[in-house]
């Protein structure tokens, strides 16, 4: 079984400057996004790094890249530095499914039988967090528990409801898409594949990656570097997003 952590990027495509405010709409936005934008200005040199894209009616109205992607001595971010986004990756891995639902590859409300689970789910139980179970596992993932542990302790669990009855958010549950894929033949690479096709991007890999390509590592300001999608939480297949998919937004 995979245990690969996948990473999805976004880019912006800055022509001439590490900062651009679109001049033929900037009379248009409101005051409270210029504000907004004017406080980006006056603080991103005491961060440590990142990259924004701001999109309003339909345009993408300012982009700014910043900061190092690793310590004051690392490579300076840009459009197309990779950044993890934790737990939003279970939105674009959703993403990436419904498209497959679309096309007539997955029915998201049949009901199947895994393992783990006592009883009977559909893959929309385990995208919207509603498989009747109460087990996040996150204590687990943080001590370092190995997925195939961490499935073993979910099996030992009891449900709190029948599906779709109750809510109850967890990466641990999430994580079984994999298994709900592997019964029709796919994975959740093949599934993100075939997202990066239709988005007609390159921002959208696995790791481990190309050597080649620009990661911001998460870090705090005391220099100590947070690898998390080389940590635990590789359980919760993380993406990484670029900022570049603004742009695409809007084809």
């Amino acid at each position: 079984m995979s245990h690969k952590v996948l990473i999805t990027f976004f880019s912006i495509i800055i022509v001439s400057s590490r900062f651009t405010l679109f001049a033929e709409t900037q009379n248009e936005i409101p005051q409270k996004l210029q504000n907004f934008i004017e406080k980006i200005e006056f603080k991103k040199d005491t961060l440590q790094g990142g990259a924004i894209a701001i999109l309003h009616k339909g345009q993408v109205i300012y982009k700014t890249t910043f900061g190092n992607q690793k310590g004051k001595t690392g490579r300076p971010i840009t459009s197309h530095t990779l950044f993890p986004l934790a737990s939003v990756s279970k939105t674009v891995s959703a993403a990436a499914i419904a498209l497959m639902v679309d096309r007539g590859a997955l029915d998201l409300d049949k009901i199947f039988k895994l393992s783990y689970l006592k009883n009977p789910v559909s893959l929309r139980n385990i995208l919207s967090h509603t498989t009747g179970y109460k087990f996040s596992g996150n204590t687990q993932i943080e001590q370092g528990l190995s997925r195939q542990k961490l499935l073993k302790k979910l099996g030992d669990q009891k449900p709190q409801c029948k599906p779709g009855a109750c809510y109850s958010y967890s990466n641990t549950i999430f994580s079984l898409v994999e298994e709900a894929l592997n019964r029709k033949n796919l994975s959740l690479l093949s599934v993100i594949q075939q997202l990066r096709i239709t988005l007609k991007t390159d921002g959208i890999q696995i790791v481990p990656i190309a050597p080649s390509l620009d990661i911001a590592y998460p870090h705090t300001k005391e220099k100590r570097k947070l690898n998390h999608y080389h940590s635990p939480l590789i359980i919760q297949k993380q993406l990484l997003l670029q900022l570049a998919f603004s742009h695409l937004l809007m084809e």
